[in-house]
């Protein structure tokens, strides 16, 4: 487990500034939704690019170089600027979360960013904002200040301990064949349990909800670090508990998958799981 108490960077950015940052790249891909742009496939069920994604990250990384050059970048479209090393401040971006939602102008898709420290193979999580841009919510959290959603301070709690009243995300990310089958087996468990299963297509934005309480808890494999840094600090700061499927603890860098939510619900959760492997062959997990 990471010490937390590490000293902080002395340029670590303000928590206004991340979330200015992803606002104005939030502004930009507005330029495209619902208009004209490019479309590509990445190929091997990795989803698809488009022009607006490039253009957000081209901006945030242009943004996070110039005024922060000794700072390494993970973008989803761009990888790594520069090799990272222990204590060296990284930033995790995800320029369109959602893009296949974004390309058929389905408002569901966000920005997210995260920024912190690189600790013994560890991505600790220090700043992080993702903003919904066709709605405007701007969510934002800091180490140790809180998690906020326009001027708002989020805060977890425990409204329901009764599943059947319970809204719960997850999504299908890259599954596909017979890894799709733990899917939708643990989609099957949960919808017959709670008041409802949602499924998304933009990981970072579930995150951003179940912070909110939109969202009682999260749930999803397959997934890389942009999809998961920003929200897990977002979740964190709200009071809430974040874990990979093993229960452990939550590390961005090399955990494919993610529990999500108020302590309560994500023991829920890790319960369903290991119920649903127990039932399936190692090709069926996810």
């Amino acid at each position: 487990m990471v010490d937390l108490n590490m000293m902080y960077p002395d340029d670590l950015p303000k928590l206004d500034w991340v979330a200015q940052l992803a606002q104005s790249a939030g502004s930009l891909t507005l330029e495209y939704f619902r208009k004209s742009f490019g479309v590509s496939d990445k190929g091997s069920h990795l989803g698809l690019v488009t022009d607006a994604d490039v253009a957000s990250e081209a901006h945030i990384k242009q943004k996070i170089t110039s005024s922060y050059p000794n700072h390494v970048m993970l973008g989803e479209e761009t990888g790594w600027t520069d090799s990272a090393h222990d204590g060296q401040v990284v930033w995790i971006v995800d320029p369109i979360d959602g893009t296949s939602n974004f390309s058929k102008g389905n408002a569901f898709y966000c920005v997210s960013i995260a920024c912190g420290l690189l600790v013994g193979g560890q991505f600790v999580p220090l700043r992080a904002a993702i903003v919904q841009p066709a709605t405007g919510d701007v969510y934002s959290a800091g180490k140790g200040l809180g998690t906020w959603c326009n001027g708002q301070r989020l805060a977890l709690g425990a409204d329901t301990l009764d599943p059947r009243r319970w809204s719960i995300a997850t999504g299908f990310s890259s599954n596909k064949g017979d890894s799709l089958a733990g899917v939708i087996r643990c989609v099957e468990v949960m919808q017959n349990e709670i008041l409802g299963m949602r499924i998304n297509g933009a990981a970072a934005l579930d995150l951003a909800l179940t912070s909110r309480g939109i969202f009682d808890g999260f749930f999803e494999s397959r997934l890389s670090p942009w999809d998961m840094a920003a929200g897990e600090l977002l979740v964190r700061e709200a009071g809430g508990t974040v874990v990979n499927y093993q229960g452990e603890p939550f590390n961005a860098l090399t955990d494919k998958n993610i529990v999500a939510g108020p302590q309560h619900v994500v023991e829920y959760l890790l319960s369903m799981l290991r119920q649903v492997q127990k039932g399936l062959t190692s090709s069926a997990w996810p």
